[in-house]
């Protein structure tokens, strides 16, 4: 609770919107295809990032896909193993000193 309230702040007062307990259906360009687990699908037009959480399961298909490309490449957080937000923030925090 001590970063949430904070961090939530910060990203309401830069225009940041949050969707949870949706379901990504595609990504069109700037249109993100959603849906909230009623089977009805909605458009959000004007989306330009789109930040995926996937709950507590490890979900590292994007880290494999990217690895062998060259750029330089570190796996931290649920990517790794499922964890909590410290975990990760501090893993994060290492590769960032890191570099």
């Amino acid at each position: 609770m001590t970063s949430i309230v904070p961090l939530s702040t910060h990203l309401f007062r830069k225009g940041v919107t949050l969707t949870p307990h949706t379901e990504l259906v595609a990504v069109e360009g700037s249109t993100v295809v959603a849906n909230a687990f009623t089977g009805a699908q909605r458009r959000i037009d004007g989306v330009d990032t789109v930040v995926l959480s996937m709950g507590s399961r490890s979900t590292n298909a994007i880290y494999r896909a990217l690895r062998n490309r060259g750029a330089a490449l570190h796996a931290i957080g649920d990517c790794v193993a499922p964890r909590g937000i410290h975990q990760a923030i501090l893993e994060g925090t290492r590769v960032a000193r890191a570099i």
